[in-house]
């Protein structure tokens, strides 16, 4: 019985810590009664205009030749489909 007692206490110790962990930033919220003291920036930056947005590189030139490569690759395999398996069952007769 003696060995088990100090199990109880190690899970015991165990979740008051955890307990205390999730607790502690809850009580270093402060209180909601007093009003909170206006911020004053330290740098105060002037807002301008965005800058106009460049596309990419990528977004420029890389996506338009995939998808005309990819075009061109469609045409090509149906155009040799045809040509090949479409045109080998069929025979005319003249």
């Amino acid at each position: 019985m003696g060995g088990m007692n100090w199990r109880r206490w190690m899970l015991l110790a165990s979740m008051a810590a955890t307990v205390l962990a999730l607790a502690l930033p809850a009580l270093a919220q402060e209180e909601g009664g007093t009003e909170p003291a206006e911020i004053v920036p330290a740098v105060v930056v002037e807002e301008t205009a965005p800058a106009e947005k460049v596309p990419d590189w990528t977004y420029r030139y890389l996506v338009p030749t995939c998808i005309a490569l990819a075009l061109v690759f469609c045409v090509i395999t149906v155009v040799l489909y045809f040509t090949r398996v479409v045109r080998s069952r069929y025979k005319s007769v003249s």
